[in-house]
């Protein structure tokens, strides 16, 4: 059908980023409600690129496929024509380095007005890096199961920094 459920937020992960079981039973609520394609909260691609709400769930790291395998199974079980898409983020400049445990990034050192954190411009190297955390989160992604992914472009997250000539500085060479 043409019922599409955008990504929220979901809180159902622990304070690792692991994802509770308990969304698998949520998905499944939505689909049998009649929603025909479900995109997942935001799930960071890497530690920096975590987002500052606890319980936030993430797709950083191999042992996440299996974490994520089993809610996909468990969803497929119950409802295996309906389309389940990750949606990969970065929130660049928009967190908090308590939050993540690393320094802030973003396509230009101009902080946030909200986390008025200070922010390293990414370079050359540091795009480059964060492009690859992109490309092997979508490759974990389809390995647990997923029909798509989603990429987060909006709300002042990172992909939309270099899209917003207030926050990208960059000089395109």
């Amino acid at each position: 059908n043409r019922i599409v459920r955008s990504a929220t937020y979901e809180g159902l992960a622990d304070l690792d980023g692991a994802p509770a079981p308990e969304l698998a039973s949520r998905y499944s609520r939505l689909a049998n409600g009649g929603t025909g394609t479900i995109v997942t909260g935001f799930l960071y691609v890497s530690p920096e690129g975590r987002a500052m709400q606890p319980h936030q769930a993430g797709m950083e790291a191999d042992y996440r496929i299996a974490q994520w395998r089993a809610i996909v199974a468990a969803f497929r079980a119950e409802t295996p024509r309906v389309c389940l898409v990750a949606q990969l983020a970065h929130a660049g400049r928009q967190t908090r380095s308590e939050a993540t445990n690393c320094q802030v990034v973003g396509a230009s050192t101009r902080p946030c007005r909200y986390f008025r954190e200070p922010v390293h411009a990414l370079d050359e190297r540091g795009i480059q890096s964060i492009i690859v955390s992109f490309a092997q989160a979508a490759t974990r992604a389809k390995a647990a199961g997923f029909d798509a992914v989603q990429l987060h472009a909006a709300h002042g997250y990172l992909l939309h920094q270099f899209l917003s000539t207030s926050t990208n500085r960059l000089v395109d060479s």
